[in-house]
């Protein structure tokens, strides 16, 4: 498995570090989120040997980019305001536009890989009946799973210690949270 370069992962969040968007109502910003659930997705990545090097890729990109749309300007307001961020599943026009337009062709992804980080980070909260009838992409459950992992552990306000020590007995060792 081969990880993400560290500046590559740097150029994918640094839209969100000029915009300062939330990513909880708390004041967390975006960028940082979505670093902590990437730091946490590679490692549980590295744990399933099913995983090749495209698909790590894929999970790593989908975990710096899940949240994107709490970019929206009326997301921002809820979450300013204290309030749930309300709806925000990534869809495919969002990713195309934040890859092309704000990256500036930065990080080369091809429309294919567009289309299956948006099935891997979709259904990061829920998976509904039309999410799964709409997959294509054979991998994106697995794949999903893991970030629905990453991003649970990411959004721990304080360190629940009974599910880290779950997490770590599961992963015997082999994860260091």
């Amino acid at each position: 498995m081969m990880d993400m370069e560290h500046s590559e992962v740097l150029d994918v969040l640094r839209p969100q570090w000029r915009a300062a968007d939330w990513a909880k109502s708390t004041g967390e910003l975006l960028w940082a989120h979505h670093y902590t659930v990437w730091s946490v997705g590679r490692k549980l990545g590295g744990l399933a040997p099913s995983i090749d090097a495209s698909e790590t890729r894929l999970l790593e990109l989908a975990c710096l980019t899940h949240d994107i749309g709490k970019r929206d300007p009326a997301c921002q307001d809820r979450l300013r305001g204290g309030q749930a961020p309300g709806d925000h599943k990534l869809d495919l026009d969002q990713l195309t536009t934040y890859f092309r337009r704000d990256l500036e062709g930065a990080i080369a992804v091809s429309d294919a890989e567009l289309a299956q980080i948006t099935e891997i980070a979709r259904t990061h909260h829920s998976v509904s009946q039309a999410d799964l009838h709409a997959q294509q992409f054979d991998r994106a459950g697995l794949l999903g799973r893991l970030l629905i992992t990453a991003d649970w552990i990411g959004s721990m306000q304080e360190p629940d210690f009974e599910t880290l020590v779950r997490l770590a007995a599961f992963y015997a060792g082999r994860l260091d949270f």
